[in-house]
Parts: C-alpha cells; sequence; structure tokens
C-alpha cells in the first residue's frame, strides 16, 4: 500500500512537471510567433527607399516654392498688392490719353513710362503714383474701347530689378508674361523696354 502511495506520488510530480515544460515551450513558440508577425506588420509598411526620396524631393520642393524671397512668393506678394491697389481704384492724378503728358508729370519717377504694346489697342485713361514693393511706381489706367463694361485696366510700371522683383520674362525677348489669377481678377508679370509691368484686368478683358 506504501509503495503504491509513493508511486502515484511520483508519478503525479512527473505528469507536472512535464505540463510545466509543455508551458514553458507553449510561451517560447508564442513569443516567436508574435515576433513574426510583429516583423511582417513592419516590413509591409516600409517605404522603398527610392520613394522616400522622391516624397521628400516633392513635399521640400513645393516647401521652397513658398518660402519667402522665393520668384514664386515674391510674384505673389506682387500679385496682392497691385489687386488691392486696383479695388480701392483711388482717383487718377493726371488723365490725359497722351503718353508725352504723363512722363512730363511724373518727375519723381526713375525711368520715363512707356506706352506698352500689350494694350495699345485700348483708351489710355490718365495715372498716378503708386509703389510696388516698397519703390515708386506708376499706375496707368486703360480701357478697352471693344468692352461693353466700365471695367479700367490696370498697368503698373517700374524700373526692372531683377534682384528685387525675381526672374520675370521679358515679351521684348518672346518671351509669354507670367500670369496669376487673384479675386477673380488676371494679373500678369511680364518686362518691357526694362520696365517690371504688371497688369490687373477683369479676365474677360485680359490678354
Amino acid at each position: 500500500m506504501k509503495s503504491s502511495i509513493k508511486d502515484a506520488a511520483k508519478s503525479h510530480y512527473q505528469q507536472a512537471t512535464l505540463n510545466d515544460e509543455s508551458m514553458s515551450r507553449l510561451s517560447a513558440m508564442l513569443e516567436e510567433e508574435k515576433q513574426a508577425v510583429s516583423t511582417s506588420w513592419f516590413s509591409s509598411i516600409q517605404f522603398k527607399p527610392q520613394l522616400i526620396a522622391v516624397c521628400f524631393l516633392v513635399f521640400f520642393g513645393a516647401g521652397l516654392l513658398l518660402l519667402p524671397g522665393s520668384p514664386q512668393s515674391i510674384e505673389m506678394d506682387i500679385a496682392k498688392e497691385v489687386v488691392k491697389n486696383h479695388i480701392k481704384m483711388k482717383p487718377l492724378e493726371i488723365e490725359s490719353n497722351d503718353i508725352k503728358a504723363l512722363r512730363n508729370y511724373f518727375t519723381e519717377l526713375d525711368f520715363s513710362l512707356v506706352q506698352t504694346q500689350r494694350y495699345a489697342g485700348s483708351d489710355m485713361l490718365g495715372a498716378r503714383y503708386c509703389s510696388i514693393q516698397g519703390v515708386t511706381a506708376a499706375q496707368l489706367r486703360y480701357q478697352s474701347p471693344a468692352s461693353a463694361s466700365s471695367d479700367v485696366i490696370s498697368i503698373y510700371e517700374v524700373e526692372y530689378d531683377p534682384v528685387l522683383f525675381g526672374d520675370i520674362p521679358d515679351i521684348d525677348k518672346g518671351l509669354v508674361p507670367k500670369e496669376i489669377t487673384m479675386n477673380g481678377l488676371s494679373v500678369k508679370l511680364w518686362v518691357e523696354k526694362g520696365l517690371l509691368m504688371v497688369s490687373v484686368a477683369e479676365i474677360s478683358q485680359a490678354f
């Protein structure tokens, strides 16, 4: 009887030990499986180095376009300034359709006014002093004889400084003006006869 109880106790202990070892192996297997799943998930969300580089260049390049002092930023600043000025439509200081009369009036400018070839067929109404990016400029106003509306076209003229105003296309070299649409208005920037010119007009009147 005593031997049977002893043998039964020994057998129970061995089974308990075996169960503990089985549990340890099972825990190890579960841990390995967990690590495998985690590694697989991480690998699935990793981007290829080339894709990362492309994304970085796209976002970095887009940011540079709008940095203060960048060409696009300067053009946008000019557009905002002239559109705001155009909408205010302050009274003309001189009313005349004679470019010579306007030149004689604007004695404080460091340049001579030019009647742009882009609006040669429009009626000149007159002009007033203004500024572009802190530089003294002139605002000339035109009206298209073919237009049924009374909307006027503003032409801003200032001496062109590439350092201050950036790279603006020169139409005397056959280049096309840059265009920006803002507040429902068409803003075009170009260089003509050494002057930076900016036009602001209703989109239907812009050319």
